[in-house]
């Protein structure tokens, strides 16, 4: 769901399934909003080795976003962004994540963009999400796993909007993800995930 156009064109709220964007700031180039992310625990994961493991908590990431749009035209975007994010319902760290977008019309009805970032996770948000303690790893029988702070991953999207009328669209997304550094060391990620993680999707928006 998107509300846009709130009090200035370039104004929005954006929730896409556990993803919070906004932009709150009237400014034709600044941006500046309130951001957000649900990270499940792994109770509920496939894997029966990874869910043994018990002790990473489900994150509430929570923050801003501050950027700037070097572009003024409406639906024209270059973007520098940055999250800054802290998991308010356990306290597990938290995480900055650097983007840049660009979007542009290829027609009155068709749009597309992509956008490139990483994050960066404090050593309790990466502790949280990719250690194994003594107890985690006697129940999961993975190796024990100390993650410390550093890259997360790397992360490519892209999109195009079909937009019908001036309030129904559709949009495809892809998007392809790197684990780096001490994520993709981890057991849970090593022995029994994957480092390359791939995301397709097709949803349907109005907008009001």
């Amino acid at each position: 769901m998107r509300v846009g156009n709130l009090y200035h064109p370039e104004t929005f709220v954006q929730v896409l399934g556990p993803t919070l964007r906004s932009n709150l700031l009237a400014d034709d180039h600044w941006r500046l909003g309130v951001s957000g992310r649900y990270q499940p625990d792994y109770d509920n994961v496939d894997d029966s080795r990874v869910q043994d493991i018990k002790d990473t908590d489900a994150a509430g990431l929570l923050g801003v976003t501050i950027g700037y749009d070097f572009f003024t035209e409406r639906g024209h975007d270059l973007a520098i962004e940055a999250d800054a994010q802290y998991d308010v319902l356990e306290g597990n760290g938290g995480i900055v994540t650097p983007r840049l977008r660009w979007q542009s019309p290829l027609s009155e009805s068709l749009i597309v963009s992509a956008a490139l970032s990483t994050t960066w996770g404090s050593e309790d948000y990466m502790g949280n999400r990719f250690s194994i303690n003594s107890g985690g790893a006697a129940r999961s029988g993975l190796d024990e796993y100390d993650a410390d702070s550093g890259l997360k991953n790397a992360l490519v999207t892209g999109t195009a909007t079909y937009r019908f009328t001036e309030a129904w669209s559709l949009t495809g997304l892809a998007a392809y993800s790197r684990l780096l550094d001490d994520a993709a060391d981890s057991p849970i990620v090593k022995d029994q995930g994957d480092d390359n993680q791939f995301l397709g999707a097709l949803l349907v928006n109005y907008s009001f």
